[in-house]
């Protein structure tokens, strides 16, 4: 029996980004109606406008990094591709599985005692046994770092969990960091 569209666009995106076929099903959509007609190919080029801003800054972040990057020496995202990641884009989140997702959130999230490492206004909105949801104060937009190669955040839901180091929801944004956002990206982050 020959497999459905939606697998073989699964295993098509899977043979692209290293992702587990299940891993990128989940980022295709469904057809049906409440699914918009731009979703229905590969999932890899339609998202919203929040996670289009989120990962414009991470990919400048990533890949200008050095002594003519435009991100101040002290933000070090680029240092996240020393881990071997698999980046699972989704309509509204984006899923990064590694094997050490500690670490992978580590240079993400500011935290006490280095501010600036990590992508200013980036901030882990819940911990999990294996994985953290991190939400983007500036634009809204979520991310998920977990160990599972599935994409999924198992255990239960961690509050309070010995990674506290790393800044929360609560902790607000800063002058600073809206700063250092506004001379990276000419975006508009929502702040006024």
């Amino acid at each position: 029996m020959p497999a459905s569209p939606r697998r073989q666009a699964a295993h098509l995106r899977a043979s692209y980004t290293r992702e587990t076929v299940s891993l990128a099903a989940s980022g295709i959509a469904r057809r049906g109606r409440n699914s918009p007609a731009l979703c229905s190919g590969l999932g890899l080029d339609v998202c919203t406008a929040a996670q289009r801003r989120l990962r414009a800054l991470l990919a400048l972040g990533m890949f200008n990094h050095g002594p003519t990057g435009l991100w101040p020496r002290q933000v070090s995202l680029a240092d996240v591709t020393r881990y071997t990641l698999v980046v699972s884009p989704r309509h509204d989140d984006l899923v990064i599985t590694a094997r050490a997702p500690y670490n992978v959130a580590c240079w993400l999230v500011g935290r006490d005692k280095l501010p600036q490492i990590g992508l200013p206004g980036l901030r882990v909105e819940s911990s999990y046994g294996d994985g953290w949801r991190l939400r983007h104060l500036p634009t809204g937009a979520t991310m998920t770092v977990t160990g599972d190669h599935h994409g999924r955040l198992q255990g239960p839901l961690d509050p309070d969990s010995n990674y506290s180091r790393l800044w929360t929801n609560d902790v607000p944004v800063s002058d600073e960091e809206y700063a250092v956002l506004g001379r990276v990206a000419k975006v508009d982050l929502g702040r006024e």
